[in-house]
């Protein structure tokens, strides 16, 4: 992870909430790192449970969707970057991929293609920071404590 991202994620973990900062693009990537960690932790704890219940973790790419509107400048040249990007329907595979086809216990899932962004569901690369054991863990412990529901799994 380089210094800058880790500074942007350290931030954001000691303001989770957004209260003193919120910077729309570095938020929308938190919660992209947040849910992979929070599926790679239940699958850990899954497992050591014991559990037959498997955790899958999906990701649609970057999808031609209409989220750009969201995006300020982004707006103006969706059009042409949309030529780039999977259809609506295309970055549904990974989940059915998921929902429906030969997966792997803990397996993620999401486009293969261009950086991950685009092309035929499979198993992408994950970032190394989000299969991170003790970062996952500590967002299991803090989401226990903001929510206040502990579905019970023991520590992997």
């Amino acid at each position: 992870m380089s210094p800058n991202r880790r500074e942007k994620s350290s931030r954001n973990r000691r303001d989770l909430n957004a209260d003193r900062s919120y910077i729309k693009t570095d938020r929308y990537g938190g919660s992209k790192l947040a849910s992979a960690l929070f599926f790679f932790e239940l699958d850990r704890r899954l497992r050591a449970a014991k559990s037959p219940v498997t955790a899958i973790g999906v990701h649609p790419g970057v999808a031609a969707t209409s989220l750009g509107r969201h995006m300020g400048p982004i707006q103006i040249v969706g059009p042409i970057v949309g030529l780039l990007l999977n259809s609506a329907d295309k970055g549904a595979w990974p989940a059915l991929l998921a929902a429906t086809g030969k997966v792997k216990p803990g397996g993620y899932y999401g486009p293969t293609g261009f950086g991950g962004i685009r092309g035929v569901a499979g198993e992408p690369k994950r970032a190394p920071h989000a299969e991170d054991p003790a970062l996952a863990k500590r967002l299991w412990e803090v989401s226990i404590a903001m929510t206040g529901i502990d579905p019970g799994l023991p520590a992997a």
